[in-house]
């Protein structure tokens, strides 16, 4: 039970980052003395809003089949959504995310891989909303909540911050999807590339030949109402 847990946490000293005191949030973060438990929380530092929580609870139980249905675990995030979405939210868009367990490829030798690793699963349901405005989904208004699929309870959830009404660009007078692609494909053709797959610590028999994204220049998109592809710089090299 999510309480019982939560009773046993103490709060962890913990030495913030540099760019902590920067940031609008405060990190808080909890364990039991066995850790086994653990919790984190942000706040708004002027309001003391509480934006992201979570709580993990490290058990030697293997995956067990779900005794909750995910309708309910959705009704359960849908209620809570409700209750705590920005005041200035006016639609949401649900995206599901499914864990799947994907197939190993062939040459993995299941038999080297760490101890427990088949075993041990997500154990919670993920729901993701979208603020949406006619019908498109705004990226940076997201809201992100996990349901226990043992017990039906909350584990964790992330809110966007409130924030005033957006003056977004109106999309009646964009570029079709092939316009946007062939602007894309203009500006960012795939590279052939020589890859050797690895899975942990083992390797593929050989080199495979691939075609793959470059984006050693850093990372593209293109413009909806101009066509124009826009390059994002990495900074990868910066300290």
């Amino acid at each position: 039970d999510n309480k019982d847990a939560v009773a046993k946490l103490r709060v962890d000293e913990r030495q913030g980052a540099a760019w902590e005191k920067e940031s609008p949030q405060q990190m808080y973060e909890f364990s039991a003395e066995d850790h086994r438990i653990y919790a984190s929380i942000a706040a708004d530092k002027k309001t003391g809003q509480v934006q992201y929580a979570s709580l993990q609870l490290n058990t030697d139980q293997k995956a067990q089949p779900a005794k909750v249905a995910k309708d309910r675990a959705f009704a359960t995030a849908r209620n809570f959504l409700e209750k705590y979405a920005s005041p200035s939210t006016t639609l949401l868009e649900w995206t599901d995310f499914t864990y799947k367990e994907s197939e190993l490829p062939a040459w993995v030798d299941k038999s080297k891989l760490p101890e427990g690793f088949t075993e041990h699963q997500p154990r919670e349901y993920n729901f993701f909303f979208y603020e949406t405005y006619e019908g498109i989904p705004i990226m940076d208004r997201t809201y992100h909540i996990s349901v226990d699929n043992q017990t039906g309870n909350i584990t964790s959830f992330s809110l966007a911050t409130p924030k005033d009404k957006l003056d977004l660009p109106d999309s009646k007078n964009i570029i079709t999807k092939d316009q946007a692609l062939e602007a894309f494909l203009k500006n960012k053709s795939p590279k052939l590339q020589y890859v050797w797959p690895q899975y942990f610590d083992q390797r593929a028999p050989a080199p495979i030949l691939v075609y793959a994204w470059d984006y050693s220049e850093g990372f593209g998109y293109v413009d909806a109402l101009t066509g124009e592809y826009i390059i994002v710089p990495s900074d990868w090299d910066e300290e």
